[in-house]
């Protein structure tokens, strides 16, 4: 029996409200919203690369689509207000920004993270390893200088 993938349409979101924020302290602006199946409010905020929500779904997730609408809707409401040439210009990054979401959502730039942070751990313990086995050659009491001998248990022992 043959067996057929089918592409997994993205959620929205089905409340009314996402709520722009800024953090009093930072002066960050970030956005949140609630949930749809229960009474957790998730935040969706700016890591300096992409939008990142604290919600435990898969990245990206419908509350980071929903942010994105929104600003979409905003910067061309505010380029309206500028002038027709610079609407013209949101317009084109918007698209060039979509496109890119659109390619990340492809991706997997968190377990390429992992992966390469699982491989920095490996390296570091390899190194440990290693200078382990240095302390241990110059802590030894026995060093190349005394002469050695087979005990009867077939072990090296130094000479007495």
């Amino acid at each position: 029996m043959a067996s057929t993938k089918t592409a997994k349409t993205p959620t929205s979101i089905q409340q009314a409200a996402i709520c722009r924020c800024t953090d009093k302290a930072t002066h960050e602006v970030f956005y949140t919203m609630k949930s749809d199946s229960s009474d957790e409010w998730y935040q969706v905020r700016w890591n300096g690369q992409r939008w990142q929500c604290s919600c435990p779904a898969t990245k990206p997730c419908k509350h980071e689509r929903a942010v994105n609408d929104v600003l979409a809707v905003r910067r061309s409401r505010i380029a309206a207000k500028i002038d027709e040439q610079t609407s013209e210009i949101v317009a084109t990054m918007q698209a060039e920004e979509d496109e890119k979401n659109e390619a990340e959502a492809d991706e997997t730039p968190g377990l390429d993270a992992a992966e390469s942070y699982i491989e920095k751990l490996r390296r570091l313990e390899r190194e440990r390893e290693a200078r382990k086995q240095d302390a241990w050659k110059e802590r030894s009491q026995f060093t190349p200088s005394h002469k050695m001998e087979v005990a009867p248990s077939g072990r090296l022992v130094p000479m007495r």
